[in-house]
C-alpha cells in the first residue's frame, strides 16, 4: 500500500477490561475496538507539553494548599486528555445493548464509555500508548 500525503490516517486498537458486577466485584472481561486518528509527531509534542503544563500547574497549586490552609488551590478547568481522546476517536465498534445488538458509533455512545470509570480508563490508556512520542513503540 502505498503512502499518501496528507492523507489522514486511523488506527484500530482493541480496548479490553473487566466490567464489575452489581455488587462491585469484577465480573468479566468486556472489549471494544476504538478506530483513533493518527496524529503527527509535531501535534503529539504540543499535546504532550499542554498536558505537562496542566499537570505541573495543577501540582504547584496542590503543595501551595497544603502548606497554607488559608489559599484556596486554583485548579484549573479542563481535562485534556479526555477532549483529546474524544478529537481523535472516529469510530467504535463491539458496543452491544443488553439483547446484544450492535450499538452504532456515535458521539453518545463515546459519552457512555466515559461515564464508565473502567472503560474511561482503558480507553484512555489505549489512547496514550498510541501518543508515545517513539512512533517506533506503536503497535500496528
Amino acid at each position: 500500500m502505498a503512502f499518501v500525503i496528507g492523507r489522514i490516517q486511523t488506527v484500530k486498537r482493541r480496548v479490553v477490561f473487566t466490567q464489575l458486577a452489581d455488587d462491585g466485584k469484577p465480573a468479566k472481561k468486556a472489549d471494544f475496538v476504538v478506530e483513533f486518528t493518527v496524529r503527527d509527531a509535531d501535534t503529539v509534542k504540543a499535546r504532550r507539553r499542554e498536558l505537562q503544563d496542566y499537570l505541573t500547574t495543577i501540582s504547584k497549586e496542590l503543595a501551595l494548599a497544603s502548606k497554607n490552609p488559608d489559599y484556596e488551590a486554583q485548579i484549573p478547568e479542563g481535562d485534556q486528555d479526555e477532549s483529546y481522546v474524544r478529537e481523535d476517536v472516529v469510530n467504535i465498534e463491539g458496543i452491544l445493548t443488553e439483547d446484544g445488538t450492535e450499538v452504532p458509533y456515535s458521539l453518545d455512545v463515546l459519552d457512555e464509555i466515559m461515564k464508565d470509570r473502567i472503560a474511561r480508563k482503558a480507553l484512555i490508556k489505549s489512547w496514550s500508548e498510541l501518543n508515545l512520542e517513539d512512533g517506533a513503540k506503536r503497535k500496528n
